[in-house]
């Protein structure tokens, strides 16, 4: 009987991982994943008139990059200064929402939707070269509109 129950966990196991490793083939990093639907959740939830970054983002980040359209993964990495494979790039539209959230050099949420689709949209001052990147700071501030059913957080320039 104990050797059935032994059997059994290991199969149980076997299937749990393989899971696991499938749902990374296909999704990717699971905690991206996770972080981008907390980001998603909580920016829908905004009651306020005027927030900060750090009220609402739900996880621990350092640095958010904005890019514009058409964006290679070469150029975005010499930007955020390392390589990885949670970063690809924006070549699909330009109304989509691009935002990587970086933390002690690793990616930890990468957002590419359409604001349809997530229910939001951030829109930051623009620069030059068209890639924004926002440090960890309380007063970089937001003025938060909702609008046919889209979230808009519209940065506040200082």
């Amino acid at each position: 009987m104990k050797k059935k129950i032994l059997v059994m966990s290991a199969y149980c196991i076997g299937i749990v991982g393989f899971i696991i490793i499938v749902g990374y083939f296909f999704m990717g990093n699971p905690i991206l994943y996770i972080n981008k639907y907390k980001l998603t959740s909580a920016i829908r939830t905004i009651d306020d008139k005027t927030i900060t970054l750090n009220e609402v983002v739900p996880f621990e980040w350092e640095t958010i990059y904005s890019f514009g359209p058409y964006s290679n993964k070469e150029h975005m990495e010499e930007v955020i200064g390392f390589e990885s494979d949670e970063i690809y790039p924006n070549n699909i539209s330009e109304d989509m929402v691009d935002l990587i959230f970086v933390q002690d050099g690793e990616v930890v949420a990468r957002v590419l939707e359409y604001p349809s689709k997530l229910g939001y949209k951030i829109q930051f001052v623009p620069t030059e070269e068209f890639v924004n990147k926002i440090e960890f700071k309380d007063e970089t501030a937001f003025n938060v509109e909702k609008a046919n059913g889209i979230v808009t957080l519209d940065m506040i320039e200082a």
